[in-house]
């Protein structure tokens, strides 16, 4: 839950570059709950999750929080 688990604000990976042969997904919820649609990738990606209720993450990742 972002706020209680997880800060809000923008967030940011490296990914892993595909090293693992896994790729790393993230959906955000809503605050209405709904989720987005799935997001799968290897590189780096940055999200914000200012307006978000939750953040799911899974994968090898490292997720950082940009200051």
């Amino acid at each position: 839950m972002v706020g209680h688990d997880i800060k809000s604000g923008t967030w940011h990976t490296v990914g892993d570059g595909g090293v693992s042969g896994s790729q790393c997904a993230y959906v955000v919820f809503s605050r209405a709950g709904k989720p987005s649609i799935p997001n799968f990738f290897d590189g780096p990606w940055t999200v914000d999750l200012s307006s978000a209720s939750a953040f799911e993450i899974k994968g090898p990742c490292t997720w950082m929080r940009v200051p």
